[in-house]
Formats: structure tokens, C-alpha cells, sequence
């Protein structure tokens, strides 16, 4: 995930796709999360120079993504082919994303101990999410991906265990990966 204020997280997921013509596509994506690390502003916030009081620290929690699933809609405008020293060309798609889907979160605190600040974070949420994507052809059934989808959805950032409103947060995920075309025979109309 990208601009988070508290605490980055890293996703390892999938996406299956069912490409309903070459321009839509219906899918599902799922991210489990596997790494949760803090952003230098919670570092600077945890540091012991900090005026912050150590009670006042040890009763907050900030959040993180356990995981993330989403149903969506694919829309491919832009697809071509671009040659590389007029010796290698290489096809490529831009396409749109549009879909809903659910963010499971928990608590984190700075001594690693659940406590009530952290159970208060601990929630499932309704997920919007739009996004952009370009897959770049290797060979006719495998492609590399880069992605960049906004999750949003309502809760705290922050909690001191009593303070428990929500507000709207975008979550900007970059995603990387390889897909993967089946049947890996391409169809050609005639």
C-alpha cells in the first residue's frame, strides 16, 4: 500500500479474471496481508524524544490490513504495440477497474499486546475500489502487470480504546505480477 500515515502494508494475493470479450473482463482478487511496518511517522511518534507521554503511547493502536477481497469489472481502452530498437515489439493494454469489495483489519500496538484500543480497530468493511492496470505481453499466454487500485472505505486510523469514529480513507495499492492466459493457444477469428 502506498501513502499510509501510520503503517505500510504488503499484500501477497491473486486476481482470476474471465475475459467476456477482449475489452471486458469480470473477476475476483483476494490480498492476504504478510508484512505490516511502521511509516517514519509513527516511528517519530514512538521515539523517546518525542514529548509524547509513554502511557499515552502504550493506550493507542493504529491499524493494518490482515486482508482484502473484491469482486470487479475490467474495461480495456487502450491496447497496441510498442517496438524496442526497432527490434523487439512488445504489445501492451491499459485497462480500467470498477468494483466493490471487503477490507479486514486489526489493531496494532507499539508493544505488540492487544488491548482495548486495538480490539476497537479490529472491524470488516465495505470496500469501493477503481483502478488502473497495464499488462505488457511476454508471449501469447503470459503478460506482466502493473497496477495501481484505490480501496476506499470508513474506519479510524487511530484509536486510544474510547474514540471509535470512522473516517474515509483512500488506501492506494501498488500491485505487481505475472498473468497467466488460459486455454494458452490463441484464438484467431477467421
Amino acid at each position: 500500500t502506498l501513502a499510509d500515515p501510520l503503517n505500510r502494508n504488503v499484500l501477497a494475493g491473486a486476481n482470476l479474471s474471465f475475459h467476456l470479450t477482449n475489452e471486458f473482463s469480470i473477476g475476483a482478487t483476494f490480498g492476504y496481508g504478510v508484512l505490516s511496518s511502521p511509516t517514519s511517522l509513527r516511528e517519530a511518534l514512538e521515539a523517546p524524544e518525542t514529548q509524547v507521554p509513554a502511557d499515552t503511547l502504550s493506550s493507542l493502536a493504529t491499524t493494518r490490513i490482515n486482508w482484502l477481497a473484491s469482486v470487479e469489472g475490467g474495461y480495456v481502452p487502450i491496447f497496441g504495440k510498442l517496438s524496442l530498437l526497432n527490434s523487439l515489439i512488445l504489445n501492451y493494454d491499459l485497462h480500467l477497474i470498477l468494483g466493490v469489495g471487503f477490507v479486514n483489519l486489526s489493531g496494532v500496538t507499539q508493544s505488540g499486546q492487544v488491548n482495548a484500543a486495538a480490539d476497537s480497530l479490529a472491524v470488516s468493511t465495505v470496500a469501493p475500489v477503481v483502478g488502473v492496470g497495464s499488462r505488457f505481453y511476454i508471449n501469447d499466454f503470459i503478460s506482466f502487470n502493473v497496477g495501481l487500485r484505490d480501496y476506499i472505505y470508513s474506519s479510524p486510523v487511530v484509536s486510544n480504546g474510547t474514540n471509535n469514529d470512522g473516517e474515509l480513507q483512500n488506501k492506494l495499492m501498488l500491485s505487481v505480477g505475472l498473468s497467466f492466459f488460459l486455454p494458452t493457444a490463441v484464438k484467431v477469428s477467421r
